[in-house]
């Protein structure tokens, strides 16, 4: 047997003399991955039903730690655990989830586009910029889940437990959250543009559904909030301009600094409310109520104030200029 060492063959012939081992080793290896991969295959191709874990055991991966950016587009995941699964960045467009347990996940920019999350669990997952657009929520559990930046576009939230969520800087516009229960949550500088049925009282709940939330810095604008129930709600610098929430009820709620320009607050019950600096400009206060109110400092330039009441309230430093007070 040569001793490759002191052997007079120059090196780039030592080379090529070990070529055709390494070529086999190699092809041997390319030839065993390929047909692992067509055993893999045709077990997908036999298997009777297209369960997710049954395929992902099959293809040697781990449903928690191995679909991470992948794309699950309108996969049938209901009824499943996946608690505690790094999801981060996967897409979920037109899945089924329905029922699926993905409490404590982490789903950091996630896409669930038209997604059916019917009473799933996402318990203290992480959701933050999650896409939800058109998503179906309906009594979702999104309890003390990190949902900042999140966008709930025309999503249907009705039902869903957001209690100690933080959903701070998130979008719900043409959302849908009727009696969704906000007790406890954060919405710091949330847009609820064009939102309707939100803060009603649920028939099926005695409590109250935003209970102590803090809705302060969100945004408002020309959101429907008619007949809602926003007792004892933070929106501390809330931007409600040209909302609507006549009938609400707003007693004992914070509004200091919040802007309801051109709103319109007839029959509204602001009783005890802290509107101190708030601006009220062009708005319609007709039949409201704003018994002991604190109103230090408000802005009531161009408001309508027709047989509204204000009982013991406190309007001092208040600007009334062009107020309409008859």
């Amino acid at each position: 047997m040569h001793n490759l060492k002191s052997s007079n063959i120059p090196v780039s012939h030592k080379s090529a003399s070990l070529e055709p081992l390494e070529s086999l080793r190699k092809s041997n290896s390319v030839n065993k991955s390929a047909t692992k991969l067509e055993d893999s295959i045709q077990a997908v191709l036999d298997l009777p039903s297209q369960n997710f874990l049954q395929l992902a055991h099959l293809l040697d991966l781990d449903p928690l730690t191995d679909f991470s950016g992948a794309d699950l587009h309108s996969v049938d995941l209901s009824h499943m655990s996946l608690a505690q699964a790094n999801l981060v960045s996967t897409s979920f467009r037109e899945g089924n989830l329905a029922y699926t347990d993905l409490s404590h996940a982490n789903l950091r920019e996630a896409d669930f586009t038209d997604a059916n999350l019917c009473k799933a669990s996402l318990c203290e997952a992480n959701l933050t910029k999650v896409t939800m657009t058109s998503a179906d929520l309906r009594r979702g559990n999104f309890g003390h889940a990190n949902l900042q930046e999140a966008t709930f576009e025309d999503a249907i939230l009705e039902k869903a437990d957001l209690r100690n969520a933080n959903l701070a800087h998130t979008h719900f516009k043409n959302a849908n959250l009727k009696f969704a229960n906000l007790t406890h949550a954060s919405l710091q500088g949330a847009r609820f543009t064009s939102v309707d049925s939100i803060f009603e009282l649920d028939p099926d709940s005695s409590e109250s559904v935003v209970s102590e939330a803090d809705l302060s810095w969100a945004n408002f604008t020309q959101a429907n909030l008619s007949e809602a129930y926003l007792g004892g709600v933070n929106l501390n610098n809330a931007n409600l301009t040209a909302s609507t929430l006549s009938g609400a009820d707003c007693a004992r709620a914070i509004f200091e600094h919040a802007n309801l320009s051109r709103a319109t607050l007839s029959s509204g019950i602001f009783n005890s409310a802290q509107c101190q600096h708030a601006i009220f400009h062009n708005s319609d206060l007709t039949h409201s109520s704003f018994i002991s109110a604190d109103l230090q400092g408000a802005q009531l330039t161009e408001a309508t104030l027709h047989h509204s009441d204000f009982s013991e309230a406190c309007l001092s430093n208040a600007i009334l200029l062009k107020a309409d007070l008859r």
